[in-house]
């Protein structure tokens, strides 16, 4: 008998890729893609902490408004009880100073309410090592809310996780239409068959002269499945462009929004804070004329009103400017670096 030792080596379809080395290519696509989308979650998450982090801030400053605004009252009410002891004011002032303070109290309640509720929700982003939730001391504030100034950031420096994750889908599908081109190709095999007796197979006395060798050519006609699929890969490499592209434009869109909101919160922010520093002037001058029997109590509480609502207007215009900072860094995929 003789024994045969040979190769067959394809020259057609399978020589330059088939469907097992891009397997191993679209798996290692597939695997730098779920890093993509765990930043993207990653982002997602840290866009939603940076928000209710704002809110708690907001809330405090809040709460520390009507806090003052408490004061006040309280303090009045106090010299009112004195002078109308002594006779100086008539008695029907406590009772509107009273009622003002009881007022000013629902708004503390009201204030502190919030403030605990914001402080429960940014409770929810902080975890130890990430297993064990973390509960805020009462004794840790949030630093006081300020003025943000977004990043001087160019609509063409958008660079969003989620166009990477686009390129890395085109990337996959690339892969996919070059293993359906490799199978349009005729398969076509050669093969080269050394054949050795035992004797000389044992012995390692090998003669190249004993071969024989053969060609085989498979193709089929129509090519009908192969060729539709392409087509349907073609079709979903230009939807994964086209939607690659609207995604940018929209990115870019809301950049620009948001830095144009910004532009108009931060002025508003900077009127809201004249307004109140002309108010709290105001409430000043008033309480002095109130003190020396030259103003009313109506009129010290309605400038006080107008000085914490402005205030108040002004910390929300604050707030507002932090957000739309933090939401430009959010879609130019600035957000964590």
């Amino acid at each position: 008998g003789l024994t045969t030792i040979g190769i067959d080596v394809p020259i057609g379809r399978g020589m330059f890729t088939d469907e097992r080395r891009t397997q191993l290519k679209r798996a290692t696509v597939a695997m730098q893609q779920s890093l993509l989308e765990q930043q993207l979650t990653l982002n997602d998450l840290l866009y939603e902490a940076g928000q209710t982090f704002i809110n708690w801030q907001e809330q405090e400053a809040q709460l520390v408004l009507a806090l003052e605004g408490l004061r006040f009252a309280e303090l009045r009410y106090q010299q009112l009880v004195i002078n109308t002891d002594i006779g100086e004011r008539a008695a029907i002032d406590t009772v509107e100073a009273s009622a003002q303070l009881f007022l000013r109290q629902l708004d503390v309640q009201h204030r502190q309410l919030n403030a605990q509720n914001a402080r429960l929700a940014v409770e929810n982003y902080l975890w130890d090592k990430g297993t064990l939730p973390l509960v805020l001391e009462t004794s840790i504030q949030p630093k006081a809310i300020e003025m943000t100034v977004p990043k001087n950031l160019l609509p063409d420096s958008i660079n969003h996780p989620v166009l990477s994750w686009y390129d890395l889908k085109r990337k996959d599908l690339q892969l996919e239409r070059k293993l359906k081109i490799e199978q349009l190709k005729p398969q076509l095999h050669v093969n080269y068959i050394l054949l050795q007796t035992p004797q000389n197979l044992a012995a390692f006395n090998y003669s190249i002269s004993n071969y024989k060798w053969g060609a085989s050519l498979y193709m089929p006609i129509l090519l009908r499945k192969e060729r539709s699929s392409l087509q349907m890969t073609n079709l979903k490499l230009e939807n994964v462009t086209f939607e690659q592209d609207q995604k940018q434009r929209d990115l870019r869109t809301k950049q620009v929004q948001i830095r144009n909101e910004w532009n108009t919160l931060s002025t508003q922010a900077q009127t809201a804070q004249t307004i109140a520093d002309r108010y709290r002037q105001l409430a000043l001058a008033e309480r002095l004329l109130f003190e020396g029997g030259e103003s009313s109590l109506f009129l010290i509480n309605a400038r006080e009103i107008s000085y914490l609502s402005a205030q108040g207007k002004y910390i929300e215009f604050l707030a507002k400017t932090q957000k739309a900072a933090l939401s430009e860094k959010y879609v130019t995929g600035a957000l964590g670096m």
